[in-house]
C-alpha cells in the first residue's frame, strides 16, 4: 500500500473494495474493473456494470433507454441508468451450478437510486428452466424491499425459492409501474438454504 502525505492529510489509493492499489501498477479502470468482479457465490457476471461493449453492459440485454453513469456510482467507477417505460427491464441469463439443495432460495440484492417518474418500486423476476430447456411455472416475482423515492442509493432485497429441476434462470430487473428511471448498481444473486 502506498500512502501519500499532502499537509496533514494522509491519502492511500485503494479499489473500491479497500484492497491497496500502487500507482502505476494498473491503470486505474483494470484495477477498477478487477477489484469489482464477483465474489465467488455471486452468478451475476459484471453486476456492477463496469464492462460495457458499444453502449451495452456486458453480459446484459434489455428495452428501454439503458446507459453507462461514470459519476456517482453506488460500488466501483461505474453504474446503469434505465429509463423505462412499464415493463422494460435489463435482464441476464444464468446457469445454476450443481445440485440444487430441496427448498433453497435466491437471495437477490441491487443498490438502486430513483431518479424520477413513477414511485412504486420496481421488481426482481425471475424464470427456471431445467436442463432440457423446460419451464418450470411462470415468471415468479419479488418487489425490491428497501427502494425509496428520494434520490439517494439504497440497497433493496427479494428472496424467492427455487423450484426443484432447476438448472438456469433468467433474472430481470423490471419497471413495474409508470414511466420511471432508476440507476442501478452492485446486482448480486446468490442460492441459499
Amino acid at each position: 500500500m502506498r500512502a501519500l502525505a499532502v499537509g496533514v492529510w494522509l491519502l492511500t489509493l485503494a479499489g473500491c473494495h479497500g484492497e491497496a492499489i500502487e500507482p502505476g501498477s494498473q491503470d486505474a479502470a483494470a484495477a477498477d474493473a478487477t477489484s469489482c468482479s464477483n465474489a465467488p457465490d455471486n452468478l451475476i457476471a459484471n453486476g456492477s456494470f463496469e464492462q460495457w461493449n458499444e453502449g451495452t453492459p456486458v453480459g446484459w440485454s434489455g428495452s428501454g433507454t439503458i446507459s453507462r453513469l461514470d459519476a456517482a456510482a453506488y460500488e466501483c467507477n461505474s453504474a446503469l441508468r434505465l429509463v423505462a417505460k412499464p415493463y422494460e427491464s435489463i435482464q441476464q441469463d444464468l446457469t445454476l451450478s450443481g445440485a440444487t439443495p430441496a427448498g433453497a432460495r435466491l437471495e437477490m440484492t441491487v443498490a438502486v437510486r430513483w431518479v424520477s417518474g413513477g414511485t412504486v418500486a420496481p421488481n426482481f423476476h425471475v424464470s427456471f428452466w431445467d436442463d432440457k430447456g423446460g419451464s418450470l411455472g411462470d415468471v415468479h416475482s419479488a418487489r425490491m424491499d428497501g427502494f425509496a423515492v428520494n434520490g439517494a442509493w439504497h440497497v433493496a432485497r427479494g428472496t424467492l425459492p427455487i423450484p426443484s429441476g432447476a438448472t438456469r434462470m433468467r433474472l430481470t430487473l423490471a419497471v413495474f409501474e409508470g414511466a420511471q428511471t432508476i440507476d442501478l448498481d452492485a446486482v448480486s444473486v446468490r442460492v441459499t438454504p
